[in-house]
C-alpha cells in the first residue's frame, strides 16, 4: 500500500501465513508487507516466517502510517534494519501480544522502531544484531514499553536487548523483564528509568 486514498477503508491481514515472502526488484523494504502513508492498517492472528528485505522490515515495513500489530508470530525473519518490523511514522502505532525468535538484521534484530507509541506484551527472545539493538533498535522515539519479555538477544554476539540510539530516544518503561536490566541497554538514549 503505497500512498492510498485515505478515503479507503482500512487494511485487515487475519489469520494469514506468510512464508518465505521477499523483495523483488526495485521494492527492497518489507517482504512481505510494505505500507507507506496508510493510516488503517490491522495485522493480527498472523504467522511471518523466513522472510526477507533487502533494505528495511524483514516481514513488515510501515511508514507514515497507523498499524496496529498483535497476536502474530514472527521467526526467522531478516532485513538490514527492523528483521522482522520496521515502523516509522507518526499516530497510534501499537505492536501488542507478538512473539519475535530468531529474526536478524544489523539494526533492530526484531524491531526497528521511531515513532512507535506502544510496544504491549510482546516476547522478544533469540533474535541477534549485527550492529545494535539484539531485540529493539529506539531511534529518536519515546515508546511506551509494558510488559515485554526480552531475553537471549545478542548483538555482535555479546548479550544486548535494546538500543537507544541518540538522545532522542526516551521510552519509559513499566513491568517488562529484561536480561540484564541495565546492562542489556546501549546508545545514548536518556531512557533508563
Amino acid at each position: 500500500f503505497d500512498a492510498l486514498n485515505t478515503a479507503n477503508g482500512y487494511s485487515l491481514f487475519s489469520y494469514c501465513n506468510f512464508k518465505s515472502a521477499k523483495t523483488l526488484g526495485t521494492e527492497t523494504d518489507g517482504g512481505a508487507i510494505y505500507c507507506k502513508s496508510w493510516s488503517k492498517v490491522y495485522i493480527d492472528y498472523s504467522t511471518f516466517e523466513n522472510c526477507s528485505a533487502v533494505d528495511d522490515g524483514g516481514a513488515v515495513y510501515c511508514e507514515l502510517s497507523y498499524p496496529i500489530i498483535r497476536n502474530c508470530t514472527f521467526r526467522n525473519n531478516n532485513a538490514t534494519d527492523g528483521g522482522a518490523i520496521y515502523n516509522t511514522g507518526t499516530g497510534d502505532q501499537i505492536i501488542v501480544n507478538n512473539q519475535f525468535y530468531e529474526n536478524s538484521a544489523s539494526k533492530g534484530g526484531a524491531l526497528f522502531v521511531a515513532n512507535t507509541k506502544t510496544i504491549i506484551n510482546n516476547t522478544v527472545v533469540n533474535n541477534t544484531a549485527s550492529v545494535s539493538g539484539g531485540a529493539i533498535h529506539i531511534d529518536s522515539n519515546s515508546p511506551s514499553l509494558y510488559n515485554n519479555i526480552l531475553w537471549g538477544n545478542e548483538t555482535a554476539g555479546i548479550e544486548n536487548q535494546l538500543c537507544l540510539n541518540n538522545t532522542n530516544s526516551d521510552p519509559k518503561f513499566y513491568n517488562n523483564n529484561i536480561q540484564g536490566g541495565l546492562n542489556g541497554f546501549t546508545g545514548a538514549g536518556s531512557g533508563y528509568e
